[in-house]
């Protein structure tokens, strides 16, 4: 059987879960924190990989971190290692994604 894994942030930490639907239960697997706010979160479309950016900006704030982050996923217990480092950028991120390749 396989297992399903919910990811959810708030502020700067993004936490994993394994989802039980039968017990409708979420158990908790780790938690990584971001340099800033987490803003978006999107899959790799082959791969065990997940793209997060952050930012400590928002509407009317003075901003000064933005970055790209990327982990593995563990196909087996869920857990989110980093990937490289954080990559800064140069403006609050407001969404990200790939294209059906991944790139």
């Amino acid at each position: 059987m396989t297992t399903t894994f919910f990811y959810a942030a708030v502020g700067e930490d993004l936490y994993s879960f394994e989802v039980d639907v039968d017990q409708a239960s979420l158990t908790p697997v780790s938690t990584m924190s971001l340099p800033a706010q987490v803003q978006y979160v999107w899959p790799h479309p082959a791969r065990n990989i997940i793209y997060v950016v952050s930012s400590n900006g928002g509407p009317r704030v003075l901003d000064d971190k933005h970055h790209a982050t990327s982990f593995r996923v563990d196909a087996v217990t869920g857990a989110l290692t980093p990937i490289g480092g954080t990559a800064p950028l140069r403006a609050r991120p407001i969404h990200c994604s790939v294209d059906r390749a991944g790139e």
